[in-house]
């Protein structure tokens, strides 16, 4: 009898099988639970998470225990997709099971004679059921229970792909080891009745279709929100290009009157707006980018404009003029005083100062260097 191979030599051995060259590329391409498998890297036994490993380039196949995953040069994000799909497998399987245990064992209950019913307390019908839906699927053959799993799964995965932005089902897709495999609606149903879970899937279907329904009129809203505030803002309509898109997106909808009467709104609104400007030439003409203008002018889009108001835009855009910001005052502030911190915060927020910010800037600049902003 010949040496018997320790775990390092059987490793070496099966690795040169599978590989051609030293740079080939390995991918995962499956992961499953097993009751007693057998690594066929390095010998293992009792394994229970298997990994179906691919060599790319010569397209063999090696089924290996977790452990030996160290041995590949593997992408981590094929592990975690191949773990992520055994995960569905085995949640479509668990969420099947349970339906087609209560559907089956409530349909064997209700064909169960009325006398040996009656010999049932109302509270243990549930248990009844349960156990009756139980037996079925504990007798189903082998075959026909195999046939289940991979149903269940197709349904769920059809489930999870068509909320995930399939377009229909024809275009439902899934991954099984190396194939991609499409199929039909027709298909898909066949799955469906074929584990009794029809009803189940339609209703999933149907929250699915409210749920896109509901985020295309979210993003709709969103995009005629941010066209009106901007023709607003312009005092006409902006982008044309954006209104069709917007036009095709409320037509399939049916939503359309809706669009009138807000573009209606907005015709009146353009004409208000204007007519508010024409009040304040001074202010509509103003090109530069002080934010603190820039924002009181922006509410004439809404309203008239209060004497306060009117008044800090004319002394912005003089102090603006005459060079003497409240930028620059702050500047000063901190030249002149480097050991006060509070001028160091407000000259380091100079761009961004809130209107009470503004006026200790000023005040400071008049008491402590003893003049006045012109």
């Amino acid at each position: 009898m010949g040496e018997k191979l320790n775990r390092n030599d059987k490793i070496q051995i099966n690795l040169a099988q599978i590989t051609q060259n030293s740079d080939d590329t390995f991918r995962v391409i499956k992961a499953s639970n097993e009751r007693d498998f057998t690594c066929e890297l390095c010998g293992q036994k009792h394994v229970s998470k298997v990994y179906t490993v691919l060599n790319v380039a010569t397209g063999l196949t090696i089924r290996i225990g977790c452990e030996c995953v160290k041995h590949f040069r593997l992408n981590q994000s094929d592990i975690n997709k191949a773990e992520s799909m055994l995960k569905r497998v085995e949640q479509s399987i668990r969420d099947s099971k349970k339906n087609l245990i209560q559907t089956k064992g409530q349909k064997l209950f209700d064909q169960l004679p009325d006398e040996e019913k009656r010999q049932i307390p109302r509270y243990k019908w549930s248990e009844k059921i349960e156990e009756l839906g139980n037996n079925y699927f504990q007798d189903m053959p082998l075959a026909e229970r195999s046939e289940f799993y991979f149903s269940a799964y197709m349904m769920y995965e059809a489930i999870r792909m068509y909320g995930g932005g399939a377009s229909g089902y024809d275009e439902l897709t899934y991954t099984y080891q190396k194939g991609i495999y499409i199929y039909s609606k027709e298909e898909i149903y066949a799955a469906v009745e074929k584990i009794g879970s029809r009803d189940v899937f339609e209703k999933e279907i149907a929250k699915i279709d409210e749920k896109k329904l509901a985020n295309r009129r979210y993003e709709l809203d969103k995009a005629i929100s941010s066209f009106v505030y901007d023709s607003k803002c312009a005092r006409k309509y902006v982008d044309s290009n954006i209104l069709s898109n917007i036009q095709g997106e409320v037509a399939k909808l049916g939503l359309s009157e809706n669009l009138s009467i807000q573009l209606e709104k907005l015709d009146k609104d353009i004409i208000d707006i204007k007519a508010r400007d024409a009040k304040y030439p001074w202010l509509f003409a103003y090109t530069g980018t002080n934010s603190s203008i820039i924002s009181i002018r922006n509410k004439l889009i809404s309203s008239e404009l209060s004497e306060a108001q009117v008044q800090r835009a004319q002394e912005l855009i003089k102090e603006e003029e005459s060079g003497i910001t409240v930028s620059f005052m702050a500047e000063e502030l901190v030249r002149m005083f480097p050991d006060k911190d509070f001028y160091q915060s407000l000259y380091r927020q100079r761009h961004n100062l809130s209107e009470s910010q503004e006026y200790y800037v000023r005040k400071g600049y008049k008491e402590r260097l003893g003049v006045t902003a012109k």
